[in-house]
């Protein structure tokens, strides 16, 4: 049965970290009649408490983990609600935008906190990270349109590992893995590297398709 709510092909990420909770909290969610849709809002809404508590006030740096734990629970909550919307036949257009709307509002809310919040003191070399990180995927995922679809973007067998380290990884590492540095240099850096190795994985790509 687990087949039928999960992705036949998804991060590795999600599978690993997420799937273990998200899947029996979805059949609990889906028995309790939650709707999908709720589940999303409810997404964002620990995204908005997470900017909350990050630029109205002035926290430790030990309250990174909450932040990286908040990350974690908004994105397990945007694992479920797709979930839950497959296992009640509750999927609609509506639905899936409004899920694809929430996501991206979801990670600018946490990138945007860090860096007037948390960040404040190094805020310039932070903005200017996040400004290259979204010119990036403006550059890669919509400019070049690299005609990948989110059908294949895990399929091995066409010989070329797309998935290696996606925006789904890249999320991963800039806001769960960087806070737990609990240092604002050591979260700089994390971001760094990930926008490194998102680069990377796309340069890859392209390659791929101008070889055609």
């Amino acid at each position: 049965m687990d087949k039928v709510i999960t992705k036949p092909r998804d991060a590795w990420v999600t599978k690993v970290l997420f799937d273990p909770l998200a899947v029996p909290l979805s059949y609990f969610l889906g028995k309790l009649g939650v709707h999908p849709n709720a589940i999303t809002i409810s997404s964002l809404l620990v995204a908005v408490l997470a900017f909350a508590l990050m630029v109205f006030f002035d926290l430790p740096n030990i309250f990174f983990l909450l932040f990286a734990l908040l990350f974690y629970l908004s994105f397990l909550l945007d694992c479920i609600d797709g979930k839950v919307a497959r296992l009640t036949g509750k999927k609609s257009e509506f639905g899936a935008k409004l899920d694809s709307k929430t996501d991206n509002i979801t990670k600018i809310l946490f990138l945007v906190g860090y860096v007037i919040g948390p960040l404040k003191e190094i805020w310039l070399i932070a903005f200017l990270i996040v400004l290259v990180h979204y010119i990036l995927h403006y550059l890669f995922l919509y400019r070049f349109r690299l005609g990948i679809s989110s059908s294949d973007f895990y399929d091995t067998s066409k010989g070329r590992f797309l998935g290696f380290f996606s925006v789904f990884e890249e999320e991963i590492f800039m806001l769960l893995l960087a806070p737990i540095t609990l240092i604002e240099m050591g979260i700089v850096v994390v971001w760094i590297v990930s926008l490194v190795l998102f680069t990377i994985q796309q340069l890859i790509l392209l390659k791929g398709e101008t070889e055609k």
